[in-house]
């Protein structure tokens, strides 16, 4: 080999590397930053409450009187398919208990609040937002719900209860009031809030802020 090919070998594998670090870090920084949707959803204090969806067509497959129910599977209706859906108590800081951490495209429901399908309260559901995606909480993040889309949630009788999404809402961690209603509810309108991580740090560290996505029970007039 020519000492010319061997000296251009040389500059071009640190140049290819330098290059692919870039490509890395540059992927990094995209996968992190909150998407035009995530940058468009109100933040709190902003109202967490949105016109409620007016009562009439059931979609099909749906309770039109629904009744409460331990739901084991959900679906977003041309979205997802059947995702698992975990009943669980409070973690060890007291807080809603979250699935595995392996498994971003699993669902909890948190057992200690209303149960799906109730006819008061908010049902408080959880899922992953991974740092660099792939988990259910990215992909709401970038929104894939549009307002109306219709969320099935299902025990393992075959009784299935349905939602539309209505409407998000961004909190900080350090600004959230927990006396507030945004998240834990018994007495008001019956809905599910879906809760996700949002906003990891590019250095590192815990999210911090949580996106909750509200959906309003479906039901006959």
């Amino acid at each position: 080999m020519k000492k010319t090919t061997k000296r251009r070998l040389g500059v071009g594998i640190p140049l290819l590397i330098v290059v692919l670090v870039a490509a890395y870090l540059g992927w990094r920084w995209y996968r992190m930053r909150p998407s035009d949707y995530e940058q468009r959803i109100p933040v709190y204090p902003a109202s967490s409450s949105a016109e409620p969806s007016p009562a009439g067509d059931v979609p099909e497959g749906c309770a039109s009187d629904p009744s409460p129910i331990v739901g084991t599977h959900i679906t977003f209706d041309g979205h997802t398919e059947s995702l698992s859906l975990l009943s669980l108590g409070l973690d060890a800081e007291g807080l809603p208990g979250t699935p595995p951490g392996n498994e971003g495209y699993t669902v909890a429901w948190w057992n200690g609040g209303p149960a799906v399908g109730s006819a008061q309260g908010k049902a408080v559901l959880t899922s992953h937002t991974f740092r660099y995606g792939g988990a259910l909480g990215n992909d709401l993040n970038d929104g894939m719900l549009k307002t109306g889309d219709v969320i099935r949630i299902s025990d393992d009788a075959g009784d299935t209860v349905c939602y539309r999404f209505t409407n998000a809402l961004k909190i900080y961690v350090d600004t959230y009031d927990p006396d507030s209603d945004v998240l834990y509810d018994n007495g008001g309108d019956p809905k599910i809030v879906i809760v996700v991580c949002s906003d990891y740090p590019s250095d590192g560290g815990d999210p911090q802020a949580r996106v909750l996505y509200y959906a309003d029970l479906v039901r006959a007039a």
